[in-house]
This record gives structure tokens, C-alpha cells and sequence, in this order.
């Protein structure tokens, strides 16, 4: 997160929100756990734990330090390695997947100074079938922008359209080429 304000009222020292990071640090022990043993049990556990952390912040607009660990680790990231990666992943997704007639790319290039999250695509037909498929190959493919509950969505076709068919393609620095790869011939094959 970032924090700004037009008045220099910003405290210096923020309190971190304990229960908050300690949910999300035994949430991605579970997530860890899960990685390496497949047990289910585990990841309906570690999601409801996502899903607690992330009410929290739902309901609290405090802002708050990031905890001891997470500075720790961000500290330590290489961000130009990781910046390097993602933009080859992205651009290899780009090179492989730009002729898939059922898929819209998002964003045909990429701009100098840019470090994709995501490669986001519209999938034209039945997208969450097309991420069922790809969950069930162990491709997590995020949907970051659910239609909102406050807005009546019918008034807005072209937002609705968007909303029902984004998909974001995982292409950070977790990632190498043998994993684009793979996503490249998933989508293929299914599509």
C-alpha cells in the first residue's frame, strides 16, 4: 500500500495491525503447506484465512506499518531481477498467444518502465469454464476485478462486458519460460 495525503498530517510511526498480519502470515504458511503436499483440507483453510485478513481491511480504513517480516522480505527483493522477469514473461505470452482467435490481449506491447502484475486478456467465451480448466491444470488465474455489489452493473454494458470476460495470465518472477510454456499449450489446447 501507499500512503499520501494533501496536509502533512501523517503520523511518522504507524502501529502495525497485528491480527491482520498474523492471519496472512499463517494463511501463507498453509499456502506453503499446500504447495508442497496437495492436501485439500489445507487449501480451504488457508483461503477462508485470506478471506478473514482481507475483511479486516474492508472494515478498517487505519492506516497501519507493514509488519517486521514483510519489510524484511521486501527489503531483500532484487526489484531489478524481478522487473526483468516479469516483462519476459509477459512479452513471451505476448509473442505466443496473440493469435488464439478466442482471446483478446489487453495490451499489445509493452511501454519502457513498465513491471506487468499480470497478463491480462478477455476471454469472448464463457470465461470462468476456460478458468476452471486452467485451475484444474494448477494455473491460478486471478479475477481482480469482480463486479462491485454498490454498482447496478446492467447500466453499464461495455463495464459488464469486461467484468464477466478478464482474466489475468500469471507471468511474475515466480515463473520461468518452461512455465509460460506450459500455460501457452494449456490455453492452446483448450481453446
Amino acid at each position: 500500500g501507499f500512503l499520501a495525503s494533501k496536509s502533512n498530517n501523517i503520523q511518522e510511526q504507524l502501529d502495525i495491525h497485528i491480527d491482520f498480519s498474523n492471519i496472512r502470515k499463517e494463511a501463507l504458511l498453509l499456502k506453503g503447506e499446500y504447495i508442497k503436499s496437495n492436501n485439500q483440507k489445507l487449501k480451504q483453510k488457508f483461503l477462508l484465512m485470506f478471506n478473514d485478513a482481507e475483511s479486516i481491511l474492508d472494515n478498517d480504513f487505519t492506516p497501519y506499518s507493514i509488519d517486521c517480516i514483510s519489510n524484511t522480505i521486501i527489503n531483500k527483493l532484487d526489484v531489478d531481477e524481478l522487473i526483468n522477469k516479469r516483462r519476459e514473461n509477459y512479452v513471451f505470452l505476448l509473442e505466443n498467444l496473440n493469435n488464439i482467435e478466442e482471446i483478446d490481449i489487453i495490451f499489445n506491447r509493452i511501454s519502457d518502465g513498465v513491471c506487468p502484475l499480470f497478463f491480462p486478456v478477455y476471454i469472448k467465451k464463457d470465461r470462468d469454464k476456460f478458468k476452471k480448466n486452467l485451475i484444474e491444470e494448477k494455473i491460478y488465474c486471478p479475477v481482480h476485478w469482480p463486479t462491485s455489489k454498490q454498482i447496478n452493473i446492467t447500466n453499464y454494458p461495455l463495464s459488464r462486458k469486461i467484468y464477466d470476460s478478464i482474466l489475468s495470465i500469471p507471468c511474475d518472477q515466480r515463473y520461468t519460460k518452461n512455465d509460460m510454456k506450459r500455460i501457452i499449450n494449456i490455453m492452446n489446447n483448450y481453446l
